[in-house]
């Protein structure tokens, strides 16, 4: 039993819950239970997971591949992506992972959250719950079918959430970046989302105090004046706050 989920266990801690409910299901006659994983070469492999939202990532993770592969000749790197990620990569010639078709669309989200041009972003990121616990667990069966060397995550907030809930789920070493770090909330949008923002800047940082070595290696994407001069939370002191560095 899994400590702190209560009545909903299934709704709290998702990934627990599907990942022994799949594992139950193998065991049943009636399930064909996987052969377990293999290493079918010594070829050193990445699985590289590009937020979908905007191609502007999709061009900043192409150039990463492409210095890697200098730095390290023969290294294999297929990609864990959606469309229209998948048609551009695959237009200049990358492997996309074959899982990749099953995922469900981020941008599709994104654009019927947006409306007529108005996004709150925070509030459709939380209301993506669905997707992104799909988005994970297609992920983690990859990992687990199909072991990679390194997984480079690319803003892939769903992996690293449910990574650090659950560190014996992690499968391979992991370098996350992101070019955003904490929420802050619209004035606008009243007590509500100050509230929620804040409960989600703590959950983040307790997680990273918590678990320090689920991510391997972590990378702010832009300078130091790109950072906000807040703090994460309310009653922490301005200068209190998370060392970018450490995220």
């Amino acid at each position: 039993m899994k400590d702190g989920g209560g009545h909903a266990i299934h709704a709290r801690f998702a990934a627990w819950f599907n990942t022994r409910m799949r594992d139950v299901l193998r065991l049943h006659p009636g399930v064909a239970e996987k052969a377990p994983p293999t290493r079918r070469t010594r070829r050193k492999r990445v699985l590289y997971l590009s937020f979908p939202i905007g191609l502007g990532h999709a061009r900043r993770d192409l150039a990463v591949a492409q210095e890697l592969r200098k730095l390290h000749p023969g290294l294999q790197i297929d990609w864990l992506a959606q469309d229209p990620v998948t048609r551009f990569l695959e237009a200049k010639g990358e492997t996309v992972q074959a899982a990749s078709r099953k995922l469900a669309n981020e941008s599709a989200h994104i654009e019927d959250e947006a409306g007529k041009h108005d996004l709150n972003a925070f509030q459709a990121i939380r209301n993506m719950d669905e997707v992104l616990i799909k988005t994970f667990m297609i992920f983690q069966d990859v990992l687990e079918s199909d072991p990679y060397d390194l997984v480079i995550a690319d803003e892939a907030w769903d992996v690293d959430h449910h990574w650090h809930e659950h560190p014996d789920r992690k499968r391979a070493a992991i370098t996350w970046f992101t070019d955003f770090v904490g929420w802050v909330p619209f004035a606008d949008n009243g007590p509500r989302e100050a509230f929620l923002t804040t409960d989600d800047n703590a959950e983040m940082i307790s997680h990273v105090e918590g678990q320090p070595n689920v991510r391997d290696r972590a990378i702010f994407v832009g300078g130091p004046e790109d950072i906000a001069d807040l703090g994460f939370r309310r009653g922490l002191a301005p200068d209190a706050r998370l060392d970018p560095g450490a995220v």
